[in-house]
């Protein structure tokens, strides 16, 4: 099949797309393309209209890019490209992860400090790297009594660290306090990405707050 280059501008998004990409998604296939390339071609309709692709349309946008690889399924029926869209999303969710053999990648590339985030595996996805590698002290470390928490009010800065067991409810939490990825280097020159995950306590408390009146 021939691959096109074809406009993001052109590009029609299908009125009826099932995937709902979030914007923490979309800044992760961003972050993909930049380092990796647009390796993987849209799917595109006789009239431009997006049969796979839209993510990454998406992405593609917010980084500037002004057009995109595509394939043109333009002798498939419109049964067939309606079906089609809907299996291709499907289709990918019945298959799962091996977690060791993830794993066994993932301590690969750390080995050569390549940036594993690009895999879209990082500290807040459900298979986190440390889940497969608890020694017996830390275990035996978990299971003792810890001391009542003292209360303190003078400290510089007070928190609280919120621990998520599936990456869900990370995502729901990222959306719901509005958390992005930011710049997190001091140096204006340079750019290391990092999670802007400090959240004001006040709207913490306001968001609970207003939660709790309206049941």
């Amino acid at each position: 099949m021939k691959i096109e280059q074809i406009a993001v501008a052109e590009l029609i998004p299908y009125a009826n797309n099932q995937r709902v990409h979030t914007e923490d998604q979309v800044h992760k296939i961003a972050d993909s393309i930049k380092q990796f390339g647009f390796l993987t071609p849209c799917i595109v309709d006789k009239d431009n209209v997006l049969v796979t692709g839209h993510g990454r349309v998406q992405a593609a946008d917010s980084i500037g890019m002004t057009e995109v690889p595509c394939i043109r399924a333009d002798k498939l029926s419109d049964e067939q490209v309606k079906a089609f869209r809907i299996a291709d999303n499907r289709l990918q969710d019945l298959s799962y992860f091996d977690e060791s053999k993830v794993v066994s990648e993932l301590q690969e590339l750390m080995d050569v400090d390549f940036p594993i985030w690009l895999t879209g595996f990082d500290d807040f996805n459900g298979m986190d790297i440390a889940d497969f590698d608890v020694d017996e002290e830390t275990e035996e470390q978990d299971k003792r009594v810890l001391p009542k928490m003292d209360r303190l009010m003078d400290e510089h800065h007070d928190y609280i660290v919120f621990l998520f067991d599936n990456k869900y409810d990370w995502i729901r939490t990222c959306d719901l306090f509005k958390i992005r990825r930011v710049n997190a280097s001091v140096m204006p020159e340079k750019t290391k990405i990092g999670v802007g995950r400090v959240i004001d306590g006040k709207k913490l408390l306001g968001m609970l707050d207003a939660e709790n009146h309206s049941e």
